[in-house]
């Protein structure tokens, strides 16, 4: 992938296999950068198919890994509260619902 298509460094990048390292290495070029990988390894609410590449790539590069098993509905939570902060606030969100009525 050539970097000249871009303008401007990525910032956030979220993968979950090996064929996202390239995306998740381009935010390593901006000082402000997060990148995180899934790692799919709950076999209940999914499939576990570890993805050895893409969590070598996380490790050697500190991106966070996030587990489908452990992490995610820790995550949901974060999110959930995030938008009803964002509702509370009169957040273009709340404001498209009153558009919608």
């Amino acid at each position: 992938m050539s970097l000249e298509i871009y303008s401007k460094w990525w910032i956030f990048a979220c993968g979950n296999s090996g064929g996202d390292i390239e995306m998740l290495e381009m935010t390593d070029y901006h000082e402000t950068h997060f990148g995180y990988m899934v790692n799919h390894d709950d076999e209940i609410r999914e499939y576990d198919y570890p993805n050895l590449e893409a969590l070598e790539a996380s490790e050697q590069n500190d991106w966070l890994v996030i587990s489908m098993k452990n992490d995610l509905q820790i995550l949901l939570v974060m999110i959930i509260e995030r938008i009803r902060n964002l509702m509370n606030k009169g957040s273009c969100i709340r404001r498209l619902n009153k558009t919608k009525k």
